[in-house]
Protein backbone atom coordinates (compact mmCIF):
# COMPACT_ATOMS: atom_id res chain seq x y z
CA UNK A 1 0.00 0.00 0.00
CA UNK A 2 1.41 3.48 -1.06
CA UNK A 3 2.07 5.87 1.78
CA UNK A 4 0.68 8.66 2.74
CA UNK A 5 2.48 12.16 3.02
CA UNK A 6 1.28 13.86 5.91
CA UNK A 7 0.61 16.92 3.45
CA UNK A 8 -1.17 14.94 1.18
CA UNK A 9 -4.33 16.19 2.24
CA UNK A 10 -3.28 20.02 2.01
CA UNK A 11 -2.11 19.61 -1.71
CA UNK A 12 -5.91 17.85 -2.68
CA UNK A 13 -7.71 20.40 -0.70
CA UNK A 14 -9.80 22.61 -2.71
CA UNK A 15 -8.40 26.00 -1.83
CA UNK A 16 -9.48 29.92 -1.55
CA UNK A 17 -7.72 32.49 -1.23
CA UNK A 18 -9.58 36.22 -0.41
CA UNK A 19 -6.26 38.20 -0.05
CA UNK A 20 -3.58 38.44 -2.77
CA UNK A 21 -2.30 41.53 -4.04
CA UNK A 22 -1.44 41.73 -7.86
CA UNK A 23 2.03 43.86 -7.54
CA UNK A 24 3.46 41.60 -5.10
CA UNK A 25 2.73 38.19 -6.86
CA UNK A 26 4.20 38.26 -10.40
CA UNK A 27 6.23 35.22 -10.65
CA UNK A 28 10.11 35.61 -10.56
CA UNK A 29 11.01 34.91 -13.82
CA UNK A 30 8.11 37.52 -15.05
CA UNK A 31 9.61 40.27 -13.27
CA UNK A 32 12.83 39.55 -14.72
CA UNK A 33 11.05 39.18 -18.53
CA UNK A 34 8.96 42.55 -18.01
CA UNK A 35 12.45 44.32 -16.21
CA UNK A 36 13.80 43.36 -19.70
CA UNK A 37 11.00 44.40 -21.89
CA UNK A 38 10.55 47.72 -20.52
CA UNK A 39 14.48 48.34 -19.55
CA UNK A 40 13.40 48.60 -15.99
CA UNK A 41 16.53 49.13 -13.88
CA UNK A 42 15.97 46.11 -10.37
CA UNK A 43 18.88 45.60 -7.96
CA UNK A 44 19.47 42.35 -9.37
CA UNK A 45 21.59 41.27 -12.21
CA UNK A 46 20.08 37.59 -12.69
CA UNK A 47 16.72 35.97 -12.94
CA UNK A 48 17.96 33.82 -9.82
CA UNK A 49 19.07 37.28 -8.06
CA UNK A 50 15.19 38.60 -8.44
CA UNK A 51 13.93 36.07 -5.84
CA UNK A 52 16.64 36.51 -3.26
CA UNK A 53 16.37 40.06 -3.66
CA UNK A 54 12.37 40.20 -3.47
CA UNK A 55 12.40 38.44 -0.49
CA UNK A 56 11.20 40.74 2.60
CA UNK A 57 12.18 38.31 5.67
CA UNK A 58 14.64 40.71 6.67
CA UNK A 59 12.52 43.57 6.08
CA UNK A 60 12.36 45.83 9.41
CA UNK A 61 8.28 46.94 9.42
CA UNK A 62 5.59 47.32 7.06
CA UNK A 63 6.70 50.65 5.68
CA UNK A 64 10.14 48.96 5.07
CA UNK A 65 8.26 45.80 3.45
CA UNK A 66 6.28 48.12 0.79
CA UNK A 67 9.21 49.51 -0.52
CA UNK A 68 9.83 46.60 -2.32
CA UNK A 69 6.35 47.76 -4.25
CA UNK A 70 8.72 50.20 -6.07
CA UNK A 71 10.32 47.89 -7.83
CA UNK A 72 7.42 45.34 -9.36
CA UNK A 73 4.85 48.57 -9.89
CA UNK A 74 6.86 50.28 -12.40
CA UNK A 75 7.05 46.82 -14.27
CA UNK A 76 3.29 46.83 -14.49
CA UNK A 77 2.60 50.00 -16.77
CA UNK A 78 0.84 48.29 -19.84
CA UNK A 79 -2.11 46.85 -20.39
CA UNK A 80 0.00 43.64 -21.73
CA UNK A 81 1.57 43.93 -18.79
CA UNK A 82 -1.54 44.17 -16.57
CA UNK A 83 -3.34 41.40 -18.35
CA UNK A 84 -0.26 38.97 -18.28
CA UNK A 85 0.48 39.04 -14.34
CA UNK A 86 -3.00 38.90 -13.81
CA UNK A 87 -3.76 35.64 -16.02
CA UNK A 88 -0.56 33.91 -14.29
CA UNK A 89 -1.72 34.52 -10.94
CA UNK A 90 -4.56 32.44 -11.83
CA UNK A 91 -3.06 30.12 -12.96
CA UNK A 92 -0.32 29.72 -10.72
CA UNK A 93 -3.61 29.01 -7.96
CA UNK A 94 -5.26 26.72 -10.21
CA UNK A 95 -2.09 24.63 -9.83
CA UNK A 96 -2.46 24.52 -5.94
CA UNK A 97 -6.29 23.27 -6.23
CA UNK A 98 -7.24 26.35 -6.19
CA UNK A 99 -11.26 27.41 -7.22
CA UNK A 100 -11.41 30.99 -6.20
CA UNK A 101 -8.73 33.81 -5.95
CA UNK A 102 -9.76 37.87 -5.08
CA UNK A 103 -6.80 39.30 -6.52
CA UNK A 104 -6.74 43.35 -5.86
CA UNK A 105 -4.81 46.06 -7.05
CA UNK A 106 -4.77 49.79 -6.65
CA UNK A 107 -5.23 51.04 -10.55
CA UNK A 108 -3.88 54.52 -9.98
CA UNK A 109 -0.90 53.56 -9.60
CA UNK A 110 -0.47 52.15 -13.01
CA UNK A 111 -0.56 55.53 -14.69
CA UNK A 112 2.83 56.03 -15.37
CA UNK A 113 2.81 55.10 -19.09
CA UNK A 114 0.00 56.95 -20.05
CA UNK A 115 -2.88 54.12 -19.44
CA UNK A 116 -6.20 55.44 -17.90
CA UNK A 117 -7.64 54.08 -14.85
CA UNK A 118 -10.08 52.52 -16.71
CA UNK A 119 -7.70 50.61 -19.24
CA UNK A 120 -5.51 49.58 -15.82
CA UNK A 121 -9.20 48.21 -14.84
CA UNK A 122 -10.16 46.45 -18.14
CA UNK A 123 -6.71 45.41 -19.02
CA UNK A 124 -6.78 42.96 -15.23
CA UNK A 125 -10.34 42.21 -16.40
CA UNK A 126 -9.46 40.59 -19.80
CA UNK A 127 -6.16 38.62 -17.56
CA UNK A 128 -9.16 37.63 -15.49
CA UNK A 129 -11.11 36.19 -18.07
CA UNK A 130 -7.38 33.94 -20.09
CA UNK A 131 -6.66 33.03 -16.18
CA UNK A 132 -10.61 31.69 -15.41
CA UNK A 133 -10.63 30.26 -18.97
CA UNK A 134 -7.45 28.39 -19.37
CA UNK A 135 -7.62 26.91 -15.44
CA UNK A 136 -11.65 26.32 -15.07
CA UNK A 137 -11.37 28.15 -11.95
CA UNK A 138 -13.44 31.56 -11.12
CA UNK A 139 -11.60 35.04 -9.67
CA UNK A 140 -12.64 38.33 -9.20
CA UNK A 141 -10.90 41.85 -8.42
CA UNK A 142 -10.86 43.90 -5.42
CA UNK A 143 -9.65 47.72 -6.65
CA UNK A 144 -7.52 49.53 -3.82
CA UNK A 145 -7.01 53.44 -2.94
CA UNK A 146 -3.72 54.24 -1.38
CA UNK A 147 -4.73 55.28 2.45
CA UNK A 148 -1.92 57.93 2.20
CA UNK A 149 -3.19 59.53 -0.78
CA UNK A 150 -6.25 61.77 -0.46
CA UNK A 151 -9.78 61.41 -0.25
CA UNK A 152 -10.69 62.67 -3.42
CA UNK A 153 -8.89 59.94 -5.05
CA UNK A 154 -9.87 57.30 -2.51
CA UNK A 155 -14.05 58.34 -3.94
CA UNK A 156 -12.65 58.17 -7.51
CA UNK A 157 -11.36 54.61 -6.90
CA UNK A 158 -14.66 53.20 -5.22
CA UNK A 159 -16.32 55.31 -8.79
CA UNK A 160 -14.43 53.10 -10.38
CA UNK A 161 -15.01 49.94 -9.15
CA UNK A 162 -19.27 50.26 -9.04
CA UNK A 163 -18.64 51.04 -12.66
CA UNK A 164 -16.81 47.39 -13.62
CA UNK A 165 -19.20 45.83 -10.86
CA UNK A 166 -20.23 42.59 -12.13
CA UNK A 167 -17.63 42.85 -15.30
CA UNK A 168 -15.16 41.09 -12.86
CA UNK A 169 -14.55 43.75 -10.22
CA UNK A 170 -16.63 42.97 -6.69
CA UNK A 171 -15.36 45.30 -4.21
CA UNK A 172 -13.38 47.90 -2.96
CA UNK A 173 -10.28 48.50 -0.53
CA UNK A 174 -7.89 50.96 0.86
CA UNK A 175 -4.53 49.42 1.34
CA UNK A 176 -0.38 51.10 2.11
CA UNK A 177 0.83 52.05 5.14
CA UNK A 178 -1.39 51.90 8.22
CA UNK A 179 -0.25 54.15 10.85
CA UNK A 180 -1.08 57.77 11.07
CA UNK A 181 -3.86 57.02 7.60
CA UNK A 182 -7.10 56.34 9.52
CA UNK A 183 -10.27 54.71 7.26
CA UNK A 184 -12.68 57.40 8.79
CA UNK A 185 -10.93 59.97 6.17
CA UNK A 186 -12.36 58.05 3.46
CA UNK A 187 -15.75 57.96 4.35
CA UNK A 188 -16.97 59.25 1.82
CA UNK A 189 -15.35 56.61 -0.71
CA UNK A 190 -17.08 53.63 1.49
CA UNK A 191 -20.25 55.40 1.77
CA UNK A 192 -20.27 55.60 -2.11
CA UNK A 193 -19.11 52.18 -1.96
CA UNK A 194 -21.89 50.86 0.27
CA UNK A 195 -24.44 53.14 -1.66
CA UNK A 196 -23.44 51.59 -5.14
CA UNK A 197 -24.15 47.44 -3.19
CA UNK A 198 -20.26 46.67 -3.88
CA UNK A 199 -18.41 44.32 -1.29
CA UNK A 200 -16.01 46.03 1.26
CA UNK A 201 -12.84 45.40 2.76
CA UNK A 202 -10.38 47.43 4.49
CA UNK A 203 -7.12 47.07 6.13
CA UNK A 204 -7.24 47.63 9.77
CA UNK A 205 -5.24 46.17 12.32
CA UNK A 206 -2.13 45.29 10.27
CA UNK A 207 0.17 47.71 12.31
CA UNK A 208 -0.87 48.39 16.17
CA UNK A 209 -4.02 50.28 14.90
CA UNK A 210 -6.74 48.62 16.84
CA UNK A 211 -8.73 51.88 16.41
CA UNK A 212 -9.03 51.54 13.14
CA UNK A 213 -10.63 48.37 13.51
CA UNK A 214 -13.67 49.93 15.19
CA UNK A 215 -13.67 52.57 12.24
CA UNK A 216 -13.76 49.74 9.13
CA UNK A 217 -16.74 48.42 10.99
CA UNK A 218 -18.35 51.50 11.80
CA UNK A 219 -17.73 52.73 7.90
CA UNK A 220 -19.87 48.71 6.49
CA UNK A 221 -16.50 46.80 6.33
CA UNK A 222 -17.43 43.50 4.95
CA UNK A 223 -14.20 41.59 5.67
CA UNK A 224 -11.07 43.31 7.83
CA UNK A 225 -7.04 42.61 5.65
CA UNK A 226 -5.28 40.95 8.44
CA UNK A 227 -7.17 42.45 11.73
CA UNK A 228 -3.89 41.20 13.30
CA UNK A 229 -4.36 43.29 16.47
CA UNK A 230 -8.19 42.55 16.69
CA UNK A 231 -7.81 41.23 20.30
CA UNK A 232 -6.48 44.48 21.33
CA UNK A 233 -9.85 46.35 20.51
CA UNK A 234 -12.17 46.94 23.24
CA UNK A 235 -14.19 43.60 23.73
CA UNK A 236 -17.01 45.02 22.29
CA UNK A 237 -15.36 45.46 19.18
CA UNK A 238 -14.24 42.01 19.09
CA UNK A 239 -17.97 41.23 19.58
CA UNK A 240 -18.84 42.88 16.92
CA UNK A 241 -16.43 40.90 14.37
CA UNK A 242 -17.30 37.79 15.85
CA UNK A 243 -21.49 38.46 15.63
CA UNK A 244 -21.57 39.59 12.35
CA UNK A 245 -19.30 37.10 10.96
CA UNK A 246 -16.62 39.86 9.34
CA UNK A 247 -13.87 37.76 8.03
CA UNK A 248 -10.58 38.70 8.78
CA UNK A 249 -7.99 38.03 6.07
CA UNK A 250 -5.02 36.83 7.63
CA UNK A 251 -1.54 36.26 6.23
CA UNK A 252 0.72 34.74 8.53
CA UNK A 253 4.15 34.97 7.00
CA UNK A 254 3.78 38.74 5.54
CA UNK A 255 2.76 39.39 9.06
CA UNK A 256 6.02 37.88 10.17
CA UNK A 257 7.99 40.04 7.49
CA UNK A 258 6.40 43.50 8.41
CA UNK A 259 7.10 42.62 12.21
CA UNK A 260 3.16 42.30 13.09
CA UNK A 261 4.41 38.87 15.15
CA UNK A 262 7.29 37.13 15.98
CA UNK A 263 6.54 33.67 14.89
CA UNK A 264 4.38 31.80 13.39
CA UNK A 265 3.59 30.05 16.80
CA UNK A 266 2.58 33.14 18.37
CA UNK A 267 0.25 34.30 15.22
CA UNK A 268 -3.15 35.07 16.67
CA UNK A 269 -5.23 33.35 13.93
CA UNK A 270 -5.41 29.90 16.14
CA UNK A 271 -6.74 31.70 19.22
CA UNK A 272 -8.73 34.17 16.96
CA UNK A 273 -10.51 30.50 15.64
CA UNK A 274 -11.52 29.12 18.82
CA UNK A 275 -12.63 32.36 20.00
CA UNK A 276 -15.57 32.09 17.34
CA UNK A 277 -13.91 35.08 14.35
CA UNK A 278 -14.35 33.87 10.98
CA UNK A 279 -10.68 34.05 10.13
CA UNK A 280 -8.96 32.84 6.78
CA UNK A 281 -5.25 32.14 5.64
CA UNK A 282 -4.23 34.24 2.68
CA UNK A 283 -0.74 34.35 0.87
CA UNK A 284 -0.80 38.66 0.82
CA UNK A 285 2.18 38.94 -1.65
CA UNK A 286 3.12 35.88 -3.12
CA UNK A 287 6.63 37.00 -4.66
CA UNK A 288 8.06 39.00 -0.88
CA UNK A 289 7.31 36.42 0.84
CA UNK A 290 8.10 33.81 -1.47
CA UNK A 291 5.27 31.59 -0.19
CA UNK A 292 2.23 29.60 -2.28
CA UNK A 293 -1.22 29.11 -0.91
CA UNK A 294 -0.14 25.63 0.34
CA UNK A 295 2.74 26.72 2.29
CA UNK A 296 0.44 29.52 4.27
CA UNK A 297 -1.69 26.39 5.36
CA UNK A 298 1.28 24.28 5.98
CA UNK A 299 2.95 26.51 8.04
CA UNK A 300 -0.43 27.52 9.90
CA UNK A 301 -1.08 23.54 10.74
CA UNK A 302 2.13 23.16 11.49
CA UNK A 303 2.31 25.79 14.15
CA UNK A 304 -0.30 24.83 15.95
CA UNK A 305 -0.53 20.67 15.54
CA UNK A 306 -4.00 21.33 14.04
CA UNK A 307 -5.85 18.49 12.45
CA UNK A 308 -6.36 18.19 8.61
CA UNK A 309 -10.06 19.11 9.44
CA UNK A 310 -9.43 22.48 10.94
CA UNK A 311 -7.93 23.38 7.36
CA UNK A 312 -11.08 22.28 5.28
CA UNK A 313 -12.72 24.05 8.62
CA UNK A 314 -10.14 27.54 7.24
CA UNK A 315 -11.54 26.88 3.49
CA UNK A 316 -14.98 26.86 4.38
CA UNK A 317 -14.63 30.22 6.43
CA UNK A 318 -13.34 31.73 3.14
CA UNK A 319 -16.50 30.23 1.11
CA UNK A 320 -18.60 32.02 3.59
CA UNK A 321 -16.84 35.19 3.46
CA UNK A 322 -16.02 35.33 -0.75
CA UNK A 323 -17.42 38.29 -2.42
CA UNK A 324 -20.23 36.37 -4.38
CA UNK A 325 -23.65 35.42 -4.66
CA UNK A 326 -24.92 33.29 -1.97
CA UNK A 327 -25.67 30.70 -4.61
CA UNK A 328 -21.78 30.93 -5.98
CA UNK A 329 -20.54 30.67 -2.03
CA UNK A 330 -22.80 27.63 -1.76
CA UNK A 331 -21.06 25.76 -4.78
CA UNK A 332 -17.62 26.66 -2.87
CA UNK A 333 -18.92 25.31 0.28
CA UNK A 334 -20.19 22.09 -1.76
CA UNK A 335 -17.04 21.68 -2.99
CA UNK A 336 -14.77 22.15 -0.03
CA UNK A 337 -17.14 19.78 2.06
CA UNK A 338 -17.08 17.14 -0.17
CA UNK A 339 -13.05 16.73 -1.47
CA UNK A 340 -9.81 16.81 0.03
Amino acid sequence: MKAVKPDDFLTKLPKIELHCHLDGSLRPETVWELAQQYNVQLPAKTQTEVKKFFNATGRKSLSDYLTLFGYTVPLLQTRDALRRATAELIEDFARENGKYIEIRYAPFLHLQKGLTPEQVVEATIEGLHEGEQKSGIRARLILCAMRQASPELALEVAQLAAQYKNKGVAAFDIAGPENGFPPERHRQAFEYAKANRLFVTIHAGEENCPDYIRQAIELGADRLGHGLHLELAPEAIQKLVIDRKIALEMCPTSNLQTKGWKSYSEHPIERYRRAGVLVTVNTDNRLMSDTTFTNELRQTQQAFGLRDEIARELMMNAARAAFLPETEKDELLKLVSQNS
